[in-house]
């Protein structure tokens, strides 16, 4: 029996959700974690990663062999999760994102080699809407599939490795309306920041601040949980509202004193949105920094060194005796032939030939790339289908002043460079039939072209 002395109506109701809450945290945790949907919102033509995305659709980068978006869907099918909403716009991105991501089968088959058997992953593609941000395409997501549950919502270009069960506790416990996932981060200048009461309920957000324009650090990380509530507001409230999260729907919601609280733990988190970011995530996942990103087990040739089987039976007398050092961590794809060479803290796609005398250290090198004698990879990044001339330097610590946010060298799809070439920090290089994308954006300087390439760097 439950005896509520001088309780008012708004504390009853507090009680009982949050006996609610103390029974499905017992018992329904992980069945309530399935019936929720998660939206991955995809936009953006991706041109912070040019060349990389000049052919291909920035969620399907491979991200350590396997792209991008799958690797987002596999931290949250390891959790549990099971419905998901891929939130597309354009045409790259979702006519391309539905063909590699299909009904799901390659995840299903994927989670089997990690001893998670699967068999109700729901895979949804939203219909061609023009939406005006994130926060829209949600909206739109929501009404057109009648979602009456809760909603995760992640953008399709961020690796992060948060629990969703204790972030889906903390939402039920504070009974919100919204749940913004928030990280410390040092420069607040690049994010939206929050400011948090004592009971973690957001008070102020401010996108993008000057230094003066907060006392915070608590970065929004792009990750959200929304109750069924939220359509109420979608329903009512005009476009201007509803278009962007960070910049529209959250300082409206905040000013409006609507529960929207933040959720700020220890966990990892990235924007592969720029090389730097890129190379830095592909060696935290090769390190294994990343609870929920496994790679098949069966494959660990060596203490952090995994080679498809049938590269490694290609390669083993090689590796006996030495010709080929490999050093952890390593990663390296099916189909390859390499000859002698020093290769560690890498990426190599899936049938790429490296011939002798080559360096390789830091690096992502893309399927079917041909790397030929006595080059040097070293933190640079290296797209599919290309060709690196004999005595080549792809290097991003060549000595020379770079004036460029990136010190990252990337040599895009398709692409091929002469021998006895030198590519240094920052430098970037496109297949010469695409200098009039590169150039239309306006973010970048042409350095020059020979016959086959462009050459160009990110204005600061």
């Amino acid at each position: 029996m439950l005896i509520f002395y001088n309780l008012n109506y708004n504390s009853i109701e507090l009680c009982l959700n949050f006996l609610n809450f103390t029974k499905m945290t017992d018992t329904n945790i992980e069945e309530k974690i399935k019936g929720i949907y998660v939206v991955l919102t995809v936009g953006g033509e991706g041109t912070r990663m040019y060349p990389l995305t000049l052919h291909c659709p920035k969620p399907l980068i491979d991200m350590c062999n396997y792209p991008i978006i799958k690797r987002i869907c596999e931290i949250f099918i390891v959790q549990g999760c099971r419905k998901f909403i891929f939130a597309s716009k354009g045409y790259e991105n979702s006519v391309r994102i539905k063909e590699v991501m299909g009904l799901g089968r390659d995840m299903v088959k994927r989670m089997q080699t990690r001893g998670i058997e699967i068999s109700d992953l729901e895979f949804n593609y939203a219909p061609k809407y023009d939406d005006k941000g994130s926060a829209d395409a949600t909206k739109f997501a929501a009404k057109f599939f009648n979602i009456n549950s809760d909603m995760i919502i992640v953008g399709g270009d961020q690796i992060m490795d948060m629990n969703i069960e204790a972030m889906l506790k903390f939402h039920y416990e504070k009974n919100a309306l919204m749940t913004i996932g928030l990280l410390k981060v040092d420069d607040v200048s690049q994010y939206g920041v929050a400011e948090l009461n004592e009971d973690g309920r957001i008070i102020k957000f401010v996108e993008k601040p000057k230094a003066c324009e907060t006392k915070s650090n608590l970065a929004n990380i792009g990750v959200y949980i929304l109750s069924p509530k939220i359509r109420e507001i979608f329903e009512k409230e005009n476009i201007d509202v509803v278009k962007d999260f960070g910049k529209d729907l959250i300082p409206y919601l905040v000013n409006n004193n609507y529960e929207i609280y933040g959720f700020s733990h220890e966990y990892y988190w990235n924007d592969v949105g720029t090389p730097d970011r890129y190379l830095q995530t592909t060696a935290d996942i090769l390190n294994g920094k990343l609870n929920n990103i496994k790679f098949n087990k069966n494959e660990e040739r060596y203490e952090m060194v995994w080679i498809k089987e049938d590269t490694y039976n290609r390669l083993k007398a090689q590796i006996l005796t030495q010709k080929i050092l490999l050093q952890k961590p390593l990663r390296i794809g099916k189909n390859c032939d390499i000859e002698d060479a020093l290769i560690e803290n890498s990426v190599i796609g899936d049938s790429v030939i490296i011939h002798k005398g080559c360096k390789i250290t830091n690096a992502v090198i893309g399927d079917f790339t041909l790397v030929e004698e006595n080059c040097t990879l070293n933190k640079c990044i290296i797209g599919k289908h290309t060709t690196i001339g004999k005595n080549s330097r792809i290097d991003a610590d060549v000595n020379e002043f770079v004036a460029t946010k990136s010190r990252i060298p990337v040599i895009g799809d398709e692409t091929e460079i002469y021998p006895n070439s030198t590519v240094g920090p920052g430098k970037r290089v496109a297949c010469i039939a695409d200098s009039y994308k590169v150039l239309a954006t306006g973010k970048f300087t042409t350095l020059g072209m020979d016959a086959k390439s462009v050459y160009f760097i990110e204005k600061e």
